[in-house]
C-alpha cells in the first residue's frame, strides 16, 4: 500500500471506500503544489508542457481569475472545490489519472458534463466524479452539511447518468483526448470506454447502475 504524503495543513484519511480531508490552513508546502500544478490541472498535462506561454503559470493563473471573478458566490465556492478534487486526487490517489482538465474550453462558463472523469490503472476502469460544494447549511453542522451534499450529488449524477444526452459523453471524449494528448496506451483505453457508453446512449440506452462513480463533497 502507498503511503499518502504528507502536507503541512492537511489531515487526510484514506480507507477502502471512502477518504476524508481536513484543509486546516492554506500552508507553504500547500501553495507550492497549487502553484507547480496549475498549468496541468487547468489545461492537462500535454498543454501544460509545451512551452507555450498560455500555458505557463502567469497566463493560467489570469485566466483562472478570469473565469472565476465574474461568478456568483455559490459558484465560485462550487469551482474552487472541483479545483481543490483536482489537486488532491493528484496528491493522494496516485492509483488513478485525470483525464479531463478543469478548464472548459468551448467557453468561460462552468462545465456543462461532467465534474472530473479519472481512469483507474490497475483495472482499467473509468470512474465518473461530482464534487458538490456549498456554505454551511443554516442550522446545520458540517457533517449534516455534506451529508446533504452527498445526496444532492447522488441524485444529480444519477440523473445525468440516466439522460440520452450524448453532449456529456461527446465533452468527456474530447476532454480526454485533451488531457491524454500522447499518452496512446491510455488514451485508447478511456476513448474505448467512453466511445462504447456514448454508443449506448445513441440507442437510448443510458445507464446509471453499471458506472464507477466517486462523490466529493465540501463545506466551508
Amino acid at each position: 500500500m502507498t503511503t499518502a504524503p504528507v502536507i503541512p495543513g492537511i489531515r487526510f484519511l484514506k480507507k477502502d471506500k471512502y477518504a476524508i480531508c481536513h484543509i486546516d490552513d492554506f500552508s507553504d508546502p500547500l501553495k507550492n503544489i497549487i502553484r507547480n500544478q496549475l498549468s496541468s490541472v487547468c489545461h492537462g498535462p500535454l498543454k501544460s508542457s509545451s512551452q507555450r506561454k498560455a500555458y505557463n503559470y502567469k497566463n493560467t493563473l489570469k485566466e483562472f481569475i478570469k473565469r472565476y471573478e465574474t461568478k456568483a458566490p455559490e459558484t465560485k465556492i462550487g469551482m474552487i472545490g472541483e479545483f481543490i478534487t483536482h489537486i488532491l486526487v493528484l496528491q493522494f490517489f496516485s492509483e488513478f489519472k485525470t483525464v479531463s482538465p478543469y478548464f472548459n474550453f468551448e467557453e468561460r462558463s462552468i462545465k456543462k458534463g461532467f465534474d472530473i472523469v479519472l481512469f483507474s490503472i490497475e483495472n482499467n476502469l473509468l470512474w465518473i466524479t461530482e464534487v458538490k460544494s456549498r456554505e454551511l447549511h443554516k442550522d446545520k453542522s458540517s457533517k449534516e452539511t455534506n451529508m446533504d451534499l452527498l445526496g444532492t450529488a447522488k441524485r444529480d449524477l444519477k440523473k445525468r447518468l440516466n439522460e440520452n444526452e450524448t453532449i456529456l459523453w461527446e465533452n468527456a471524449i474530447n476532454a480526454a483526448s485533451i488531457a491524454l494528448g500522447n499518452k496512446k496506451d491510455i488514451k485508447d483505453a478511456v476513448l474505448e470506454i467512453l466511445d462504447n457508453i456514448n454508443d449506448g446512449v445513441l440507442e437510448d440506452k443510458a445507464l446509471s447502475t453499471d458506472k464507477n462513480v466517486i462523490l466529493v463533497v465540501f463545506c466551508k
